[in-house]
């Protein structure tokens, strides 16, 4: 999705324009990636690694299971 949006991800200096000539298509390459991805950027441009602070305590992943049957007959 990325790099299909990138490939036709457009800028029209004249008209101030930036996104995918084939959006308003019935099956066009759209442009959403690729402003999330700029919006992004542009939000984090002031912070640093000093902005985050250390996280403590418990740390948890999620759990696993290990069942002893198996779930198919191979």
């Amino acid at each position: 999705m990325f790099r299909e949006e990138a490939r036709v991800f457009y800028h029209d200096p004249a008209k101030h324009w930036f996104g995918s000539p084939e959006k308003m298509e019935k099956n066009g390459i759209q442009d959403d990636c690729m402003f999330s991805i700029a919006w992004c950027i542009y939000g984090g441009r002031e912070i640093s690694a000093n902005d985050f602070k250390e996280r403590r305590g418990d740390r948890w992943f999620g759990t696993m299971v290990h069942e002893r049957i198996p779930l198919g007959a191979w």
